[in-house]
């Protein structure tokens, strides 16, 4: 009889450990709040849970108007830098592709690596311009250096524009 209810209770322990376990991991096997996913939802380089990442905490302490500002300028630097992620998606698809050949072109490859560069540095420089913009529309006590708190990116994989 003992036996029969120690097997019962190691049964029981063990569906409740995988319920637990599968429950746990059912975000896609990311720990904590990183989502990092290429261009999906997370915690990548974009903005993915609101400002910087942080949550709805962080909005709490704006006022609405620095709140409509931030999401103002946010949503001009998605429209404005739209076509430029896809012609850096398109150019780092084709060099993938001709390097995937069986006998990739050196030439076109480091054509195709210098084009995509030079998209890349355009980007850049135009998210620096945008960076600067948002830190100049937030109260002096948020932003980078504000203990923990303010418009900082997290270290997920890929990027995340929405």
């Amino acid at each position: 009889m003992r036996s029969n209810r120690i097997k019962k209770t190691l049964v029981v322990s063990t569906v409740l450990l995988l319920v637990g376990a599968s429950l746990a991991f059912a975000r896609g096997g990311s720990w904590g709040d990183r989502g990092g996913r290429m261009m999906g939802p997370g915690d990548g380089m974009g903005y993915g849970h609101g400002y910087g990442q942080r949550g709805p905490g962080y909005a709490a302490n704006l006022t609405e108007e620095q709140r409509v500002a931030l999401d103002a300028a946010r949503e001009k630097f998605f429209a404005e830098t739209e076509a430029l992620r896809g012609d850096i998606q398109e150019k780092r698809s084709a060099l993938n592709d001709e390097l995937a050949k069986p006998n990739p072109d050196e030439a076109v490859a480091t054509q195709l690596q210098r084009e995509l560069s030079q998209l890349q540095t355009t980007f850049d420089e135009q998210k620096i311009r945008h960076r600067v913009d948002m830190r100049r529309l937030m109260p002096e006590d948020m932003g980078p250096g504000a203990m923990g708190r303010g418009f900082k990116r997290s270290g997920g994989n890929g990027y995340c524009w929405r």
